[in-house]
């Protein structure tokens, strides 16, 4: 039987270059290489489920066309379904049809006859597919809304006393469990008079999963602020911690931190990943072009290199995507970050503590006398740490590291304004990354739409093409009816040419540097989106929310 990236290739759904790339990422996430395509936009699961399907010699289903019933789903019971990966469907003439991922176990099937006492016929779904609908049927608001049930008045007052058999402590590894299956980015618990809302942040959006009770919340917070190694006695002063859980097989680490407000404590957990955390340069998002102009400049000996973009843009991801490329047993590599997201095998990582006297620019100098190659700064936020990055790249250090900007060539004069001189500047500045992240249409409810005569006008203004197809998401089950799911990365690449290096020493605006980058080739952030809109990646309309056009 011919592996599934072989039998991809020989039908020409991927090149050899794109098999490759998928290999060498399962190396290291060591995901499912059909998963992998599907995530890096190269086959929709449809092409997928054929193809597995032709492997295996069992029928491919499309779960989003098929209406769930909860009595079916109900007629196995939940570990059963989650353990055996066996998902009932629907019963038509005694028949129980059930969603299996392949390789098919004939032993499983029979398990669920004698669960069921009904014939069984099996359908082949994908991972993605089946984890989809288990996090559908298999939420927080299912198997955590009675949680509370049956807590007493002595655990709510004493939270210190929570083990692992309180409906406290399950309702959170529930709320846990849930956040990582709907793969969320965050989670927030906000107080409010009548209750704390639970939001969860998918996509880039905040959704509302639940309210808990006050009656319970105090218990619930302090569960959280325990694992995390907080003290959960303190309330009025911030706190930061961190923990690691296991799920299916993955270690997730949690960042956790608290505030307080007018109506009580504030939570907000960061969910980390390792399989995003290391992801592979080809899958950020950049363009062709794009990307090649940038692997190039990381691969300079010296010189600094800056990723910019609001909170929540991925700038981390690309910095550490960045090194995970240039990483090598040839090169000395130091991060200096605040606080370290995740451990990069390999690389010496030191996290920033000011009580201790550790901050970003000292932590800089002491790494720069342990003869670094390579130093990652998690972010430049004075001039005592904007001038030692530049110090250190100057020196013959390749240095990256994050500034707020809006765009690329802000970043340039922000740092002048932070008091860098401008000779400086030019002299170092290798590259600026200006980035955003975008929701891709959802893949299983995508379909071809007319653009509209503003759409025509937008995205291809010199055309005189009467119709133009464009694609979006019409919503299903498995995207919550947005049309969107999963995000990708735009970019804005603006490397330093000589001629921009002789303005940036003549102190020229960010305005005259953009418009002569865009004259040497950069794509600007709206192009790059326009591209995505182009190619069927995302939709106008998401763009306009994202970056919308300068007035």
């Amino acid at each position: 039987m011919k592996p599934i990236g072989q039998l991809l290739l020989e039908e020409g759904y991927i090149t050899d270059e794109d098999l490759k790339k998928a290999l060498e990422e399962q190396k290291t996430t060591r995901a499912p290489l059909g998963q992998i395509l599907v995530e890096s936009g190269l086959i929709s699961p449809q092409t997928l489920g054929r193809f597995l399907s032709s492997q295996s010699g069992v029928s491919y289903k499309k779960l989003s066309e098929i209406n769930l019933s909860p009595e079916v789903i109900g007629l196995l019971p939940e570990n059963i379904i989650k353990s055996k990966k066996v998902l009932p469907l629907r019963i038509i003439d005694d028949v129980l049809e059930v969603a299996v991922l392949p390789p098919v176990n004939p032993l499983n099937l029979d398990i669920v006859r004698e669960m069921t006492a009904h014939k069984v016929r099996p359908y082949l779904v994908t991972d993605m597919e089946f984890q989809q609908f288990l996090n559908k049927y298999f939420d927080l608001k299912r198997s955590g809304g009675g949680a509370f049930k049956g807590i007493s008045i002595e655990e709510k007052k004493e939270v210190e006393a929570l083990t692992e058999d309180t409906p406290t402590v399950r309702f959170v590894n529930t709320l846990l469990r849930d956040a990582i299956n709907q793969n969320a980015s965050d989670i927030h618990l906000d107080p409010t008079p009548e209750f704390v809302r639970v939001r969860y942040r998918l996509d880039g959006m905040l959704n509302d999963m639940m309210e808990i009770p006050l009656a319970v919340a105090d218990s619930v917070i302090a569960r959280v602020k325990i694992l995390a190694g907080m003290d959960i006695a303190e309330k009025r002063r911030s706190q930061d911690g961190r923990f690691s859980l296991e799920v299916g097989g993955r270690v997730f680490d949690f960042r956790v931190s608290s505030m307080e407000t007018r109506h009580g404590e504030k939570i907000g957990v960061r969910l980390l990943k390792k399989a995003q955390i290391m992801i592979e340069l080809s899958r950020l998002g950049m363009l062709e072009e794009q990307q090649k102009i940038y692997e190039k400049t990381i691969k300079r000996p010296h010189g600094l290199i800056l990723v910019t973009g609001p909170t929540g843009s991925g700038k981390t991801t690309t910095l550490y995507a960045s090194l995970h490329k240039i990483n090598s047993p040839t090169k000395s590599i130091f991060t200096i970050e605040d606080p370290v997201e995740y451990e990069l095998p390999g690389i010496m990582q030191t996290q920033i503590n000011p009580k201790a006297g550790i901050t970003f620019e000292k932590g800089i100098r002491s790494v720069l006398r342990l003869d670094p190659d390579i130093i990652m700064v998690g972010e430049i936020r004075d001039l005592e740490t904007a001038r030692t990055v530049v110090e250190g790249a100057l020196t013959g250090h390749l240095v990256l590291s994050t500034l707020h900007t809006n765009d690329a060539p802000s970043a340039v004069i922000r740092l002048i304004e932070l008091g860098v001189e401008p000779y400086l500047v030019a002299s170092t500045m290798a590259c600026v990354v200006a980035q955003r992240l975008l929701r891709t249409i959802c893949s299983s409810c995508k379909e071809d739409y007319e653009a509209t005569p503003e759409e025509k006008q937008i995205l291809y203004p010199i055309s005189q093409s009467e119709s133009i197809t464009l694609k979006k998401g019409v919503g299903c089950s498995l995207c919550n009816y947005t049309g969107y799911q999963g995000r990708t990365g735009i970019f804005e690449i603006l490397p330093l040419s000589p001629r921009l290096r002789e303005m940036i020493t003549g102190t020229e605006s960010s305005e005259l540097l953009r418009k002569t980058a865009e004259m040497d080739g950069m794509i600007n952030l709206l192009e790059a989106c326009f591209t995505k809109v182009r190619k069927g990646i995302t939709t106008l309309e998401e763009v306009l929310r994202v970056v919308p056009p300068k007035e």
